[in-house]
């Protein structure tokens, strides 16, 4: 069958190869520091950094939910970790603060994870949808 039958999943007559799985999976993802999986069931997975966060931070999906996000999860790296050592550079912060997630849409998501006025750190995220 054609990628085309193995997405749209219609046609129970004709068999699928390891080789058109093998490209449906791997076509659907990406291997970066800010990527996604698409699943054949219409589940998307994301995952994501952001470098230097001090203020509400609006971030863009790598790709579009169709229909929804249904929750993001965000951790702060505690401190700035923006040096090839992972200590904290100047201007980072070893407190630990409280990382808010709100205004969730398909496309893009808000963060807050400032301690302070002047506190930068980094955050990693992940989000689920479909």
């Amino acid at each position: 069958s054609t990628t085309a039958q193995v997405s749209a999943g219609t046609d129970n007559t004709t068999a699928v190869s390891p080789a058109k799985l093998r490209e449906l999976y791997t076509s659907g993802s990406t291997k970066t520091r800010n990527g996604y999986q698409k699943l054949p069931s219409g589940v998307i997975i994301q995952w994501g950094y952001i470098p230097d966060q001090n203020i509400t931070t609006t971030t863009y999906f790598p790709v579009a939910y169709f229909t929804e996000c249904t929750g993001v999860f965000a951790q702060r790296v505690q401190g700035n970790i923006g040096t090839t050592t992972g200590t904290i550079a100047a201007g980072g912060s070893s407190a630990l603060g409280a990382t808010n997630v709100f205004e969730t849409t398909n496309t893009y998501f808000k963060v807050d994870s400032a301690y302070g006025a002047s506190d930068k750190s980094a955050l990693f995220w992940i989000a689920i949808g479909y």
